[in-house]
């Protein structure tokens, strides 16, 4: 990967660089003060452009900062951060969401980050984004992101929907973790709600856009629409090999969702044309078989499952799918095969990922039944 996993700092420098935090908010006065409160000590500024809020949000940001400044929203979040970092004044820039936290740990790793950090330093700094968790808190799913970005490196956000800056330059990797925790809100259209709009005016579609509009209309069960968009998308054969791989994935839950279960599969497999297996696929060829009850096949699928490397440098990182959900279904596939020890061992080996998870709790009792039950039979009359 370009750039390198390092401990906070870059030590020998004479001039620490200041860091500017810069958020675009707009009705978050909910969980705008514990995102604020969680980073406020690890930066130099905090920077706050409300995009249109229609509740306590403004008078909230006012209390927390000075730097409170209004962007009339025009659906465009990449023109509304461009603006936000428009104002910052420090060597860097951090941008956070609203419902993003830095959990206390974190917090002192990006403190200590802070003040060993140059002003001649990286151009862009990548974290982790922690997107899923466990039932113990743990993050599960995570991805990359351009976390802090040299202001000198006039680096500017693209994409009307699911922005992004583009890192170049310098680019260094940081272990630090930002937590993004929305809590539960019901489904928003305004995504899809821009992409229709982009569509209505005749704008043309970055490569990313039309990965991300195949998303939203998926994320809002519109399966057919989303099929057809997803295999417009990978027709193109100039998206980022990771959503390449990703949308081979979601066009297979969106043929299960549309009934069509030679399509899944086959969308499944089409993703193995895109590189070496990964164990996302590999399990969800295995669940395909499951859901058969061909627990033979099944199995190799999900063993193989077992065995695939994550890429160092890939898009997301979902525990769940690349280490838990093989090791929970070989387990059924051993039992329904009759092999009690062979189940209670993978049933072991997913414990140890997620003690808690329901499906876990579920079969320890399967397994105490059922070997107490074999314990009756084996005494003697």
């Amino acid at each position: 990967m370009p750039g390198s996993l390092k401990e906070p700092g870059y030590i020998g420098v004479d001039v620490m660089a200041s860091v500017s935090l810069c958020m675009i908010v707009k009705n978050e006065e909910v969980v705008l003060k514990r995102c604020i409160d969680s980073v406020r000590d690890a930066v130099d500024e905090v920077i706050i452009v409300d995009t249109g809020s229609q509740d306590n949000t403004r008078a909230i940001a006012s209390e927390l900062t000075p730097k409170v400044h209004d962007f009339e929203w025009i659906d465009d979040f990449a023109a509304a951060r461009n603006y936000a970092f428009s104002l910052a004044s420090c060597d860097y820039i951090m941008w956070m969401d609203a419902d993003d936290v830095i959990d206390a740990d974190e917090r002192n790793k990006l403190r200590a980050f802070a003040k060993k950090l140059s002003a001649d330093g990286p151009d862009v700094i990548m974290m982790k984004y922690c997107l899923s968790f466990d039932e113990t808190g743990k993050c599960t799913m995570w991805n990359w992101r351009e976390r802090l970005i040299k202001r000198s490196a006039n680096l500017r956000w693209q994409g009307a929907v699911h922005e992004c800056i583009t890192p170049s330059g310098r680019i260094e990797y940081a272990d630090i973790s930002i937590r993004h925790m929305p809590g539960i809100k019901p489904t928003s259209w305004r995504n899809l709600m821009i992409y229709e709009g982009m569509r209505s005016r005749g704008e043309t579609f970055s490569v990313r856009d039309a990965y991300y509009y195949a998303r939203e209309l998926y994320y809002h069960a519109l399966y057919a629409e989303a099929a057809y968009r997803f295999e417009e998308f990978i027709s193109r054969g100039d998206g980022w090999i990771e959503d390449i791989y990703a949308a081979c994935k979601l066009l297979g839950q969106c043929k299960a969702n549309l009934g069509d279960s030679k399509g899944e599969l086959n969308s499944y497999l089409r993703a193995l044309e895109y590189g070496a297996p990964r164990a996302d696929i590999c399990c969800a060829i295995g669940l395909w078989y499951t859901s058969r009850t061909l627990w033979p096949t099944a199995e190799i699928w999900l063993k193989a499952a077992l065995n695939c490397k994550q890429p160092e440098q890939s898009g997301f990182v979902n525990e769940y799918e690349n280490e838990f959900l093989q090791r929970i279904w070989l387990c059924v596939c051993r039992d329904r095969q009759g092999d009690l020890a062979g189940a209670r061992e993978f049933h072991e080996r997913a414990k140890k990922l997620r003690p808690y998870d329901p499906a876990v709790l579920a079969n320890d009792e399967y397994f105490k039944k059922r070997e107490s039950l074999l314990a009756t039979d084996a005494k003697p009359e």
